[in-house]
C-alpha cells in the first residue's frame, strides 16, 4: 500500500489535472488544442513525478510550496501556456512553447532526482 501521508502536493496536482480534463470534456469549446492539453497534463505529471522521486514527506504549508522550485516551474509553464492560448499573436511559436514546457518538465523531474540523491547519498552509475 502506498502511504499518501504528507503527499498533499501530489494529490492536489493530480486533482488539478483531472479537473482540467473534465472541464475539457464538458466544455469542448474551450480554446485549448490537443497539443496544449497534452502540455498541461505533461507539466502536472512531471510535477507529480518530481515530488514522488524526491521521496521526502513535506507538510502542507503554502509558503513552503510557493518557495519550491518545482512548483514555481510548474506555475511558469502553465502561465506561459495559458497566456499563449488567450493571446495567440504572442511572439512565441508553438514549437518554442513546446520546447520551453519540455525543458521545465525536465527541470521538475531533475529537481526530484537531485533531492532523492541528496536524501539517499549518491546515485550509483
Amino acid at each position: 500500500m502506498i502511504d499518501l501521508k504528507g503527499r498533499a502536493r501530489m494529490i492536489f496536482a493530480i486533482l488539478g489535472g483531472m479537473i482540467f480534463l473534465v472541464l475539457q470534456a464538458i466544455f469542448p469549446e474551450l480554446p485549448f488544442t490537443e497539443e496544449q492539453s497534452v502540455l498541461f497534463i505533461g507539466l502536472i505529471a512531471a510535477y507529480v513525478l518530481g515530488e514522488g522521486i524526491g521521496g521526502r514527506v513535506i507538510g502542507v504549508n503554502l509558503m513552503t510550496m510557493l518557495k519550491s522550485q518545482k512548483f514555481q516551474a510548474l506555475l511558469a509553464g502553465l502561465l506561459v501556456s495559458v497566456v499563449k492560448i488567450f493571446f495567440p499573436d504572442l511572439a512565441i511559436s508553438d514549437a518554442e512553447l513546446i520546447a520551453l514546457v519540455v525543458a521545465l518538465m525536465a527541470f521538475i523531474v531533475g529537481a526530484g532526482v537531485q533531492k532523492a540523491a541528496g536524501n539517499r547519498g549518491t546515485i550509483a552509475g
